[in-house]
C-alpha cells in the first residue's frame, strides 16, 4: 500500500513510509532517549539565601543539559540508592568517594553529576562535579551580583566543559 501524499496530514503519510520502508528482521529503538547512556543526578546542594523559583529555573536548565546527551534515571530510584547505601554503612565507612561508587553500582551507571550553589550575599559559587567511575571531574566558576539569566548560562558552561573531559 502506497501512502497517499495528498493526505491532509503529512505526518501520518511520514510515519507510514518509514513503517514500510524498515526491514523485518531489525529492531528499531522507539526513541532518542534508549540509545543514550544512563546517568544519575544528585539532589542540588543550595547554600545561602537562593529563592525557590531559582533554585527550579537553575535546577531545570542544569537537567535539561544533561538530558540532551543522556537519559537520567529517576530521582526515586537514585534516592532509593542513596538510602540503601546509607542504611549499609556506617558514617565511619560511607566516605563520599566510596558512597558513590556503591550507588553507582547499585543504579549500574558509570556517572553522576553534582551541582552545588553557594550564595553569600551577592556572590555566587557554582561548583558542577562529575563522578566518572572512580574519577571526580570538578568545575568551578564565580558570580558576582548574578542574575538567575546568567546563573543559568553559567551553569550550562559549567555543565559543556565537564561532559568534553
Amino acid at each position: 500500500m502506497v501512502p497517499n501524499m495528498n493526505s491532509q496530514n503529512p505526518v501520518t503519510s511520514t510515519s507510514v513510509v518509514k513503517t514500510m520502508a524498515r526491514p523485518a528482521d531489525k529492531k528499531v529503538s522507539c526513541t532518542a532517549q534508549e540509545q543514550k547512556k544512563k546517568i544519575g543526578v544528585a539532589p542540588v546542594v543550595f547554600l545561602g539565601d537562593v529563592p525557590v523559583s531559582q533554585r527550579q529555573i537553575l535546577y531545570n536548565a542544569f537537567l535539561g543539559k544533561l538530558t540532551k546527551s543522556y537519559q537520567l534515571v529517576s530521582r526515586e530510584r537514585f534516592e532509593k540508592a542513596q538510602e540503601t547505601v546509607f542504611q549499609a554503612l556506617d558514617t565511619t565507612q560511607c566516605t563520599e568517594e566510596k558512597c558513590i561508587r556503591r550507588v553507582q553500582e547499585i543504579l549500574q551507571i558509570e556517572d553522576i553529576f553534582f551541582l552545588q550553589l553557594i550564595r553569600e550575599e551577592r556572590d555566587t559559587q557554582i561548583t558542577v562535579t562529575r563522578f566518572k567511575n572512580e574519577n571526580r571531574i570538578v568545575a568551578v566558576d564565580f558570580c558576582e551580583s548574578c542574575n538567575t539569566r546568567k546563573l543559568n548560562s553559567r551553569i550550562l558552561g559549567l555543565v559543556e566543559k565537564i561532559l568534553v573531559k
